[in-house]
């Protein structure tokens, strides 16, 4: 394509040195909140086949992107290959069990989509105007644009793209060795826009303003600022007997899923893991990224 940029890029995550420390824990009700996603008693368990075949993971030191012509948003490709999905440990019944799936390779945008982003889509008579706009504390340009899911679909079209599968947005947040959240195997407070105010940002913040919250692929705000929408139907027991190779998610249903926590929604550790998982009314209001399957 024409104006096509492509980089090789050193990733490095900045773990700062702050202690370890829980951000205020929050209700599950609410926006947002998870069907059938209650805490259940937890009892110590073996490692799941899943987690004992963990492939080694990827070299993911050096990242290729590549810039959209549409809308400028740098992609970053996420290699063909298999990785660990879920947890077997965690307190939410609807991330069991862990198991393995395997993806085809695809692209997906680094920085959630921002408002100035969108606003091109509205300028081509394709996107409707988001109704959170009337609110100044998060319709700054560089702020993420929160939409319900059918816009953050229509938006991802308009963009040659489409929105992200379940397994799509957990692989490039988690990359192949299991982690935690997206920077490691232990919670930094203050490394991503959560649930506090001493962040500086009393709501979402500019996308990207948090450079320690960045996947082994390259992803920024992964796990905190916006929530965000993917194209799947959310099943509480969808693991149970998902496919292994690129699964999409069920057929019909009548909730989205929704990964990352809402930002100053009652976040924390527990909630903003790489494996979390929510149900949510696709008219709520989410930020979101896009994939393709071609190089931009």
């Amino acid at each position: 394509m024409t104006h096509r940029t492509r980089m090789l890029v050193a990733v490095a995550v900045l773990i700062t040195s702050v202690a370890c420390a829980l951000l205020g824990g929050g209700s599950d009700e609410g926006a947002g909140a998870p069907d059938a996603a209650v805490p259940v008693e937890a009892t110590p368990t073996e490692a799941s086949e899943a987690e004992d075949e963990v492939p080694e993971a990827e070299a993911a030191s050096v990242v290729e992107m590549a810039t959209r012509t549409e809308d400028g948003m740098e992609m970053s490709l996420v290699p063909a290959g298999a990785f660990t999905m879920g947890a077997d440990e965690s307190a939410f019944a609807p991330e069991r069990p862990a198991h393995l799936v395997t993806l085809d390779a695809y692209w997906i945008d680094v920085y959630e989509v921002s408002n100035a982003q969108y606003l091109l889509c509205m300028e081509a008579d394709v996107c409707v105007e988001p109704k959170i706009w009337w609110n100044k504390e998060l319709s700054g340009d560089d702020q993420p644009a929160l939409v319900p899911h059918a816009s953050a679909e229509a938006y991802c079209q308009w963009v040659g793209g489409r929105l992200p599968t379940e397994a799509e947005w957990e692989k490039a947040v988690r990359g192949t060795d299991g982690r935690t959240w997206p920077w490691g195997n232990e919670f930094v407070d203050m490394i991503a826009n959560l649930s506090s105010d001493l962040d500086g940002y009393g709501a979402t913040s500019p996308v990207g303003a948090f450079p320690g919250d960045l996947s082994p692929y390259g992803l920024l705000d992964a796990a905190g600022n916006a929530a965000e929408w993917v194209a799947d139907w959310y099943d509480a027991d969808y693991y149970q007997r998902s496919p292994v190779e690129n699964p999409t998610g069920p057929g019909s249903g009548d909730k989205r899923v929704q990964r990352a926590p809402i930002a100053n929604g009652g976040g924390g550790p527990e909630k903003c893991r790489t494996t979390a998982r929510y149900a949510a009314d696709p008219n709520w209001d989410f930020g979101f990224r896009c994939v393709r399957t071609s190089e931009p």
